[in-house]
């Protein structure tokens, strides 16, 4: 599964097994195969995400949107 995390000052990707998004209803896990969505993050929340290789990330976000379609997470954000 794809990660990309786009801001103003930058653009990355990732190859994940596994993301953690902050949404006014709680925690959600998106794995691979998630059904489409397209959610807005709770400010000033993280980001967790587990890389394939089994290290685990996180990212501070002011505020943003997640875009998620079966194979991949698009992030745009405003992090801190």
């Amino acid at each position: 599964m794809e990660l990309i995390i786009s801001s103003p000052m930058h653009k990355k990707k990732h190859d994940i097994a596994w993301v953690e998004l902050c949404s006014s209803v709680g925690n959600i896990v998106i794995q691979s195969n998630h059904a489409p969505m397209v959610m807005r993050l709770e400010k000033k929340s993280q980001v967790v995400f587990g890389l394939t290789s089994g290290k685990q990330e996180s990212l501070n976000v002011e505020f943003g949107v997640a875009h998620i379609t079966r194979e991949s997470v698009l992030l745009l954000i405003v992090d801190k």
